[in-house]
């Protein structure tokens, strides 16, 4: 299930997901330390099974590989993502 970043436990869970891919560790690491206690930040912070995305406008970016691609997409569309980024985009 997608959840928003909202407590000590999604942050955790969001900093494991990105600790291994240095791209998104610093990108996404930045977001998580700028607008993760923000809710009125540009950029929402989610976590998924295996996986950690953040939304910024009509971009998305994915760290990690989700157990559940359909319920992503599904996500993405809703949230109206017209460009993705992700280490595991050749899966989608």
């Amino acid at each position: 299930m997608i959840q928003a970043v909202t407590t000590p436990a999604h942050k955790q869970a969001f900093a494991t997901a990105i600790q291994g891919a240095p791209y998104f560790r610093a990108v996404m690491g930045r977001d998580l330390a700028l607008w993760a206690d923000n809710p009125g930040a540009p950029v929402r912070l989610f976590t998924l099974p295996g996986a950690a995305l953040t939304l910024n406008g009509s971009t998305a970016q994915l760290c990690g590989t989700p157990q559940d691609w359909e319920e992503l997409i599904s996500f993405l569309q809703f949230a109206g993502c017209l460009l993705y980024t992700s280490d595991a985009a050749d899966e989608l």
